[in-house]
């Protein structure tokens, strides 16, 4: 059977040492750099929440102010529209009176 290891008088287990060393301390590195860049993430989500968080408070009130201002709005509207229905309903009146008084003139 062929190994990738050169055998020397420890069999090789010296290289083998060495190359698993060098993968330990690969990994030690990449655990440094994962918790940094973890950190750093952290840093930067704090600092988007704190510049996020007053355009978002801002944003609910409007949309909040909106929907209440909607809602008067509304029934602004709809006063406006049975004050209006009111009107024509009293001009009718007033014409079906007047046309009615015309033919009894008339007639």
């Amino acid at each position: 059977m062929e190994t990738r290891w050169k055998k020397g008088a420890d069999g090789g287990l010296d290289t083998l040492k060495d190359e698993l060393e060098s993968w330990r301390t690969r990994l030690d590195e990449l655990r440094v750099q994962a918790h940094l860049g973890h950190l750093e993430f952290k840093d930067k989500l704090a600092d988007f929440g704190e510049r996020l968080e007053p355009a978002m408070t801002q944003a609910e009130e409007r949309l909040s102010g909106l929907a209440k201002g909607g809602a008067t709005e509304v029934r602004n509207l709809a006063r406006s529209l049975q004050s209006g229905w009111g009107e024509v309903r009293r001009s009718h009146a007033e014409l079906a009176e007047e046309a009615r008084r015309k033919a009894r003139e008339e007639g």
